[in-house]
């Protein structure tokens, strides 16, 4: 499957942005998995922001120590995680206008 998306700022090799008047954004889904997870860590260094996904296994609250199993890892340069980072605060701003505040 294929569709079109419009983009403000579309990643390009070097590492920059392109600006919006790209045109249509071809997205291919074919190889497009999904995966749930309720564990994430972030760690960085000068050229990368590293995003770790994962699942709690250990559901008993009582226990000492948590069984994590780390599932999938994107590596972004600085500059992919700043724009991630916007849209995300963007995303959570207009679900949180819709159902109410989330409590962290």
């Amino acid at each position: 499957m294929t569709t079109n998306a419009q983009s403000d700022a579309v990643s390009n090799p070097s590492g920059g942005a392109r600006p919006s008047s790209v045109g249509a954004v071809h997205v291919t889904t074919e190889k497009l998995t999904s995966s749930y997870c309720n564990v994430t860590t972030v760690n960085s260094t000068r050229e990368e922001v590293v995003l770790s996904f994962g699942i709690n296994q250990d559901w008993d609250r009582a226990s000492p120590e948590l069984q994590v199993a780390l599932l999938k890892r994107i590596v972004l340069s600085p500059h992919g995680a700043k724009r991630f980072q916007q849209r995300l605060a963007q995303i959570i701003a207009e679900y949180e206008k819709r159902y109410g505040e989330l409590q962290v």
